[in-house]
């Protein structure tokens, strides 16, 4: 059952994390999901800042409420962001600044689950603008990452951004590099590969772990090796983590399986 936002805001304390009776559900498509998506002035969240937020509350699948937002970055707008998202410099003028936003944003991100396609991204830029703000990203919310999915499923394919992989799946974007149908596409994709995941919360984190370190690792090996299309193909065709044919591998038990394979993943934070 979904939360109302007040039901949610007395599970915080006064740092805005829940409390400790809060207990996210046994199945992670219980959750109330917070899918998110951000457009900025550039690439580095230290140096450039956001200039559009969209956030869609997703509960059973499906959108139920919405928040979107243009903010004025007080910086240039490069020419290359203006053509990519079709924000333009004068679609900002008397728009809020982040700071004046930031509250909302942050109980957005409250008692929910997290979804964003390539987190790090949108992540990296909504806690360092938060973290202007005096406020934090609540890292102990589970998260996911669509993209993480989408690379273990879809190996064979070239590129996995947003669009190729909404193609695929069948699923209609309309709006590329605007935040509020990125997130809606976003939010579709993790729903799509539902059937290819585990349904249990803590599985499906530990398992999009163990991937994601399986495929970074991939990514630092094929950045390292000599130039030969041979040797990176060769690695490219080995199974990143377990293969999703049968996500457990050959271990009875998947939960035991998940830990033993990667024990990186028993110290992240989600």
């Amino acid at each position: 059952m979904s939360q109302t936002h007040d039901q949610k805001s007395a599970l915080q304390d006064s740092t805005g994390t829940p409390d400790s009776g809060f207990v996210w559900p046994e199945n992670w498509a219980d959750l109330d999901l917070a899918v998110l998506d951000v457009e900025t002035t550039g690439l580095d969240c230290n140096q450039d800042r956001i200039i559009e937020i969209g956030i869609l509350r997703f509960v059973g699948g499906e959108v139920v409420d919405s928040y979107e937002q243009l903010i004025d970055p007080g910086c240039e707008v490069p020419q290359e962001v203006v053509d990519l998202t079709g924000i333009k410099p004068e679609d900002l003028v008397g728009k809020p600044r982040f700071e004046e936003v930031a509250q909302e944003v942050h109980d957005w991100l409250q008692g929910v689950g997290i979804v964003a396609y390539n987190l790090s991204f949108d992540k990296g830029f909504i806690a360092a603008e938060l973290e202007r703000c005096g406020l934090q990203w609540p890292e102990n919310a589970p998260t996911f990452d669509p993209l993480i999915f989408a690379r273990q499923f879809f190996k064979n394919l070239g590129r996995k951004n947003l669009g190729r992989i909404a193609k695929e799946l069948g699923i209609e974007a309309k709006e590329a590099h605007r935040a509020t149908e990125d997130a809606r596409v976003a939010g579709r994709v993790l729903f799509a590969f539902a059937d290819r995941l585990p349904t249990n919360l803590n599985d499906v984190q530990v398992l999009q772990a163990q991937w994601e370190t399986a495929q970074l690792q991939a990514m630092r090996w094929r950045s390292r090796a000599p130039s030969s299309d041979t040797m990176a193909d060769a690695f490219s065709e080995q199974a990143a983590g377990l293969g999703p044919g049968y996500i457990y591998g050959d271990e009875a038990d998947p939960f035991r399986a998940l830990f033993a394979s990667v024990p990186e993943a028993k110290e992240r934070e989600y």
